[in-house]
């Protein structure tokens, strides 16, 4: 197949995933509509997953028969799952999840992890192949780790609730395993990367949906999607939608249409006010520049982004009482509440060192933190959140996770090869960089898998690949 070939069908993939995420973003807004949602939430749920089963029949209808691969449904399936990790955003608390009562959209997204597995479960009949790459390489520490989770499920507090979200991980680390088999090329890799792009481009701009729903909650609390998305949340939504930018600009120069997708996703990474996720975005960005030997455009960055933050403060959104408010308390010092959390999650984590307490115990931990105006429901710490819910025998795994990814970046770039993989693989020490960053206050390790801890995975396990496909290219000689 051509060059062109490869980027027409490319284009095609991609605009396929966008029109599915308008429509589950639509249906979503009509649903929540307060005299469809008095309903007990059947009708919700049954509406969703007959649109997924649709969508998804529809897009492998149209790519089994066309490609020779299934390499789509691995794409396919992520994307799902990112799009609906917004779609089916839950209003639960940690005291109703201890008691074990969760809301119909907690049972909505099950159904869709269910209807999503549903494909794979008779890939692995029929075409089990790709299950070895479950344990192929570095890809098997993720494997090592779904175990562990999975294993932890027996001494959790909520059973069903660890369960459910160990399936997830499951599902994930499957789709990873089957893109990993069936990815040939670095343009696959592109592909990757453009159908990210597309997702969290739904993620990141998911909060304005809310215009639709109750505009007045937009900007509740002074941040961007108020108390219902959490302003980190969209922050960290916005830079993981920058990063993508950042490296689809540089793949595709001559597109305007990644600059202003990170020009979207600058304003709602600002708009959100994540601390840490602004920060985590701006060394991340400064890291693939640098890599590149780029500096005069990671500069250019720096500028753009300054330039945001004043005419917003100029403008006086929201945000700007939101920053003021946050500098007048003793909140900066304590990092909004979560050093106190940290404290008492380090005394329970001394409890219990080496098997933790059960795959997200800390979401039904409930923790009393005196002062604290928001109800913690995990460690807000990545590898605090792994060791208090599956103990060193889960931080052993994903710390060997990490330095597997690192060594396979740093591998890409110390070797010469092609422009466009050296691009990717600066993208993902990026995207690494990123994920470590944010994991300083979030729980994307060890806790729920949401949108950045697919990212995370999803991104590890190209770096694999890559690695492998520049060893290849090399060893020919091209």
């Amino acid at each position: 197949m051509s060059w062109i070939s490869q980027y027409i069908s490319m284009s095609r993939s991609v605009s396929l995933f966008v029109q599915m995420g308008l429509a589950l973003g639509i249906s979503y807004c009509v649903l929540e509509v307060s005299w469809l949602s008095e309903a007990d939430g059947i009708r919700t749920i049954g509406i969703l997953a007959l649109l997924i089963v649709s969508l998804s029949w529809v897009a492998l209808k149209w790519r089994l028969l066309l490609a020779e691969n299934l390499l789509s449904l691995g794409f396919l399936i992520l994307w799902i799952l990112l799009v609906t990790t917004v779609g089916m955003t839950r209003t639960g608390t940690a005291q109703s999840a201890a008691e074990g009562n969760f809301s119909n959209a907690a049972f909505g997204e099950a159904i869709v992890w269910l209807t999503c597995s549903f494909p794979l479960i008779l890939l692995a009949f029929f075409r089990p192949k790709f299950l070895q790459c479950l344990f192929w390489k570095s890809h098997r520490w993720l494997s090592i780790y779904t175990i562990v989770v999975i294993f932890s499920v027996i001494y959790a507090p909520v059973k069903l609730y660890a369960l459910a979200w160990g399936f997830k991980l499951m599902l994930v680390g499957i789709s990873l395993a089957l893109c990993v088999y069936e990815i040939r090329n670095y343009s696959d890799i592109i592909r990757f990367v453009r159908i990210m792009h597309s997702a969290f481009l739904i993620v990141a701009a998911a909060p304005f949906f809310l215009v639709f729903i109750d505009p007045y909650t937009i900007f509740d609390g002074g941040r961007l999607g108020g108390l219902f998305f959490g302003g980190p949340a969209v922050s960290s939504a916005g830079g993981a939608l920058v990063l993508l930018s950042i490296i689809l600009g540089q793949l595709l120069p001559r597109s305007i249409y990644f600059k202003i997708t990170g020009l979207i996703g600058l304003c709602i990474l600002l708009l959100g006010v994540g601390k840490t996720a602004i920060l985590s975005t701006i060394i991340a960005s400064m890291a693939f520049y640098f890599a590149l030997g780029r500096l005069r455009s990671g500069v250019a960055f720096l500028f753009g982004i300054s330039l945001l933050a004043g005419l917003g403060v100029l403008s006086n959104l929201p945000i700007v009482e939101y920053i003021a408010h946050y500098d007048g308390t003793d909140q900066a010092q304590s990092l909004t509440g979560r050093t106190e959390l940290w404290q008492q999650g380090l005394a329970r984590i001394s409890e219990r060192p080496f098997v933790g307490h059960g795959y997200l115990a800390s979401k039904t931990s409930l923790f009393k933190i005196p002062g604290l105006l928001w109800e913690p429901d995990s460690m807000h710490n990545a590898f605090l959140e792994v060791l208090y819910n599956n103990g060193l025998l889960g931080l052993i795994p994903i710390l060997c996770l990490l330095g597997a990814f690192k060594q396979n970046v740093l591998s890409v770039l110390k070797q010469p090869g092609r422009e466009e993989i050296r691009f990717i693989a600066a993208g993902l020490l990026a995207i690494l960089i990123f994920v470590l960053g944010t994991g300083m206050t979030a729980s994307i390790l060890g806790g729920r898998i949401g949108t950045i801890s697919i990212l995370f995975l999803s991104a590890f396990a190209m770096s694999e690949r890559l690695r492998t496909i520049n060893h290849n290219y090399e060893s020919s000689g091209n």
